[in-house]
């Protein structure tokens, strides 16, 4: 495995353990919780996809629709993130992640 230096280069070396948008089979994706579980996990990075809200937020998220995973309807574009931080990203997980919310790329 190698990874890439910083001329561009490819460095050998062993691989790394990626947790996409952090650790989701055991914590909603891309949430606060989920990136906690990939770092207890002691994995070597996580990936995330990014979109942008209505008000230039940059909110973890793979979908452009927001009802997968969580409470509300319609696209991450559409919404302030005012209006995201208030809904639920984690109950359709399982009863302890309820309230859970999206994360901010910030976060």
């Amino acid at each position: 495995m190698s990874a890439i230096g910083e001329r561009g280069e490819l460095v050998p070396g062993p691989p790394w353990i990626v947790g996409l948008r952090g650790s989701p089979l055991e914590a909603p994706e891309n949430t606060l919780a989920s990136l906690a579980r990939a770092l207890e996990l002691g994995l070597d990075g996580v990936a995330y996809e990014v979109r942008a809200t209505r008000d230039r937020e940059l909110v973890l998220a793979r979908d452009a629709e927001i009802a997968r995973t969580t409470n509300g309807t319609g696209r991450v574009a559409e919404r302030a993130w005012r209006e995201l931080a208030e809904l639920d990203a984690g109950g359709w997980f399982g009863a302890r992640f309820r309230g859970e919310q999206l994360a901010l790329l910030e976060d």
